[in-house]
């Protein structure tokens, strides 16, 4: 697989993604998504970090309900973010530009 990005107008990257293959040690699964910052990167960076643990561990995801455990995890990630806001988020204030979640179970 590969990656590739586009700045766009923006003064630096505000996106994230992440792609994990052999995601949760299968391989056949594969993990892969696009965060866009819209005017900060602070919250994709959060996502790219926090999806694929958010997401192996709701009950949805452990009976095959795909769909419903993203939306799940999504929205688990949204309240852990404003449950501690702006702490949150502060690591990645000067995080680098990028953040690339490669590889297995990244």
């Amino acid at each position: 697989f590969g990656v590739s990005s586009m700045q766009g107008w923006r003064k630096s990257m505000e996106d994230a993604e992440i792609c994990s293959t052999e995601f949760d040690d299968d391989p056949n699964a594969v993990l892969c998504g696009v965060f866009d910052g819209h005017n900060g990167k602070e919250v994709a960076l959060y996502l790219a970090e926090h999806v694929p643990a958010t997401l192996i561990s709701t009950k949805e995801y452990k009976t095959a309900a795909y769909s419903e455990a993203l939306r799940e995890s999504l929205l688990a990630i949204d309240a852990a973010i404003l449950a501690d806001w702006p702490q949150s988020l502060q690591k990645y204030v000067d995080a680098p530009e990028r953040f690339h979640a490669l590889g297995k179970d990244a």
